[in-house]
């Protein structure tokens, strides 16, 4: 669809559909003292939308011409993948940080949430905003984050129609570049070639798991066997990645399966995944 240019159109319908978005939220504000809640979705092309439970705030939002200056914009996130972060008040005279802590004594929100989504087609960002009565922000965002991810698939669900209404007045923002200051966009998280300049600097070589099985570790080979194996190649296709022959290939898994203290391919898949070993895995190469 094409994007809307006139600013005053899109903010009217944005806001007609706040009471819409506060009827999706409406749990989260009864069990987790949610007090604000924001959609924004950015493209490659510098077109956005956003949606939230808050009129004021919109309309403050375009006032200030913030869809300029956010973070929540596409070029201004490292790369494909998601992220989090939290905020308390900020002390910066950023105008973002500014827009914020003006806005959180007009919506009442103290903490705010950050996650998003990162894709080849679009950035999608949720900001929470946590009621100001409530003190233990980092508490309840960290230890419930289960919980707001599946908001996210439960508002995915529901807001389909309100997201076709929103695509109708997409609004251009101005072009903008994360590597433009890395220092101000930490929170969103580094870039490819930086993140892999920081994990050389912490050389893993043995992977130790957890539980009954904490003072077992992986060696490097035997983890990066595991994290194709969780993965669902087969051997020719693990062969191929580790530039191994089978007969190496099956002396790995004769190891994992005595290390472990398993009989069989299966047995070893479910120890490892109910030892969440594919997160300690990640960086492993």
């Amino acid at each position: 669809m094409s994007t809307n240019n006139n600013y005053a159109e899109s903010e009217l319908i944005l806001k007609s559909l706040c009471p819409y978005v506060r009827k999706i939220c409406q749990p989260m504000f009864d069990y987790l003292s949610i007090s604000f809640f924001r959609y924004v979705r950015s493209y490659p092309n510098n077109e956005k939308y956003i949606m939230c439970t808050d009129e004021n705030w919109i309309a403050a939002y375009f006032e200030n011409e913030v869809y300029d200056l956010e973070y929540a914009n596409y070029y201004k996130i490292p790369k494909i993948g998601s992220g989090i972060s939290i905020h308390a008040v900020c002390t910066s005279d950023d105008p973002i940080c500014v827009f914020w802590n003006k806005m959180s004594d007009e919506t009442n929100y103290n903490f705010i949430l950050a996650l998003y989504e990162k894709y080849d087609a679009y950035l999608e960002f949720y900001n929470f905003g946590l009621s100001k009565e409530i003190h233990a922000g980092n508490n309840i965002f960290l230890n419930n984050h289960n919980l707001f991810h599946h908001f996210i698939t439960y508002f995915r669900e529901n807001a389909q129609e309100l997201f076709l209404q929103a695509e109708k007045v997409k609004f251009k923002c101005k072009e903008t570049n994360y590597e433009e200051d890395v220092s101000n966009n930490w929170m969103l998280g580094l870039s490819e070639d930086y993140e892999k300049m920081v994990i050389e600097q912490m050389p893993v070589t043995k992977v130790y798991l957890d539980g009954y099985l904490d003072n077992v570790h992986l060696t490097k080979d035997e983890a990066i066997f595991a994290k194709h194996l969780l993965s669902g190649h087969h051997a020719e296709q693990i062969k191929e990645k580790m530039h191994l022959s089978l007969e190496k290939l099956k002396a790995l898994e004769d190891n994992l399966l005595l290390k472990l203290k398993v009989g069989t391919e299966k047995d070893l898949r479910s120890i490892l995944t109910n030892n969440r070993i594919q997160k300690k895995l990640a960086f492993i190469r």
